[in-house]
């Protein structure tokens, strides 16, 4: 424990400290109307401040973090609520019009609510996307091999590319991504913050919380992805589809045309692997042949996030199973004939973050049995150590000890992080809440009004006990 404190110190002096870091950043604010889907314009601020792109590169260029304030009608606002949006990749500001602005408008009712978006994303400095001459054939089938041989030229062109336009990939890492949280608690003259983050934003949460643990008060961590948990385990995957089965067994409809989901799926991946299936599917440019392999169906399961999204799969997989593929033809990313497109922030933080060896070997045994292999998180592990220079190592990783009081929710249904990893997430704290939401998914827990009460009241600061919610059962069939 005693190394561990000494690298997260050097960790944090490295990143928040110094002549770049010590200094509160300015911070410019301009009125801006702020209309999300379907109601009416809110009065917002767009704030503004400038960090350096790569702070331990010396001579670094400044780059802009933009979010919108929405002010608080408390006469006694608590600390300012900020939220990470997922992916990563994906906009807070984006997030925000969307069915969460019930969550975010209901939180004013505490404190001012930051809506960010982090480096790389929506209205702050994006990178450009990088358009690779690889292409895959359409007439081969997809297997693990040569999809990673192909994505790798990708990356490694795409690598080059970026440098030669002034990129430094170095600075699309969780830890800078957690100093601009600093930063932005700086410039809001804030002593601490409270974070509200989804999927890849509880990863930069629990990256903040490592770092810089007193400028945080609490934080809520909804679909949890730990320090060491960018890949998920197969193992986990297939217990998922466990629990998915259960649910519909609960549905006699249901059960009639989904009897054993696993054999489903299981039967159909094994029917690629030996005999890959030739199939057309239509496209903006017309008709287009291509042979499907089982890897890209195992991808393309990764859209599990929901139980809405996963019904549509399991029918995509009934469809398939009685010979017509289209359904998944037309997931397929080469139907389009684009070559691979990358983009920096996902790609780079994702190889950041990283995976330990011990994580690595448990995903490679488990991942010859399991239904998905180690698909569901493409283009990671396969890419790991494409570009050992990014890598944050395994004292970023590494479990630690935190005070703040986090509230963390997960979802029986989520396909994408699981009730297990929310309870090693969990482990790092001395004061967790979790929460498990019977038949929940990756996105339905923000939104469901009950867990909306819960947040608020846990934010307010009232004692939350660890407990199971029941949410809607889903409707697995029309």
């Amino acid at each position: 424990m005693i190394r561990i404190v000494a690298v997260l110190t050097a960790t944090a002096t490295l990143i928040g400290t110094g002549p770049l870091g010590a200094q509160a950043p300015v911070l410019t604010l301009s009125p801006e109307t702020f209309t999300p889907v379907g109601r009416d314009p809110v009065a917002a601020e767009l704030g503004e401040f400038t960090v350096p792109m790569n702070r331990r590169a010396a001579g670094s260029a400044r780059i802009p973090i933009r979010f919108l304030r929405f002010r608080s009608r408390s006469a006694t606002p608590g600390p300012p609520i900020v939220y990470l949006a997922g992916g990563p990749g994906g906009s807070g500001i984006g997030a925000a019009r969307g069915p969460r602005w019930v969550l975010f408008d209901q939180l004013r009712d505490l404190a001012d609510v930051i809506i960010l978006d982090q480096r790389g994303t929506g209205r702050s400095h994006r990178s450009p996307d990088c358009r690779s001459s690889v292409v895959f054939p359409a007439d081969l089938p997809s297997t693990r091999a040569n999809v990673v041989a192909r994505y790798s030229d990708a990356a490694r062109e795409c690598a080059r590319w970026w440098k030669a336009q002034g990129v430094d990939l170095a600075g699309y890492t969780t830890l800078e991504s957690a100093a601009d949280l600093d930063d932005l608690r700086k410039a809001l003259g804030a002593p601490q913050l409270d974070l509200l983050g989804i999927s890849y934003g509880t990863h930069l949460a629990l990256a903040a919380l490592k770092t810089y643990p007193t400028s945080f008060r609490r934080a809520v961590l909804s679909g949890p992805e730990g320090l060491d948990q960018t890949v998920k385990l197969p193992s986990r995957n297939d217990s998922f589809w466990g629990r998915v089965q259960a649910s519909i067994d609960a549905d006699s409809a249901a059960r009639r045309i989904y009897p054993d989901v696993r054999g489903l799926i299981r039967r159909v991946l094994d029917r690629l692997s030996t005999s890959p299936v030739a199939v057309t599917a239509a496209s903006s440019r017309g008709p287009v042949s291509m042979v499907l392999g089982a890897f890209e169906i195992q991808q393309a399961s990764g859209a599990i996030a929901d139980p809405s999204a996963t019904a549509a799969l399991l029918a995509a997989y009934r469809q398939a199973d009685s010979g017509d593929f289209t359904a998944f033809a037309r997931q397929a990313q080469r139907v389009t004939g684009e070559p691979f497109t990358l983009q920096a922030m996902p790609f780079a933080m994702d190889l950041a973050s990283g995976i330990s060896p011990g994580r690595a070997a448990r995903v490679a045994s488990e991942a010859r049995t399991a239904l998905l292999a180690d698909a569901l998180n493409f283009p990671m592990p396969h890419l790991a150590g494409l570009l050992p220079e990014l890598d944050l190592g395994d004292s970023f990783r590494a479990d630690f000890r935190g005070d703040n009081p986090v509230l963390i929710l997960s979802g029986t249904l989520d396909g994408r992080t699981y009730p297990e990893a929310a309870r090693e997430v969990a482990a790092n704290f001395s004061r967790p809440t979790v929460v498990s939401f019977e038949n929940g998914g990756h996105n339905t827990i923000l939104v469901w009004p009950e867990a909306q009460q819960l947040i608020k009241r846990f934010l307010e600061g009232e004692a939350i006990t660890s407990t199971t919610m029941t949410m809607p059962s889903p409707r697995w069939v029309p």
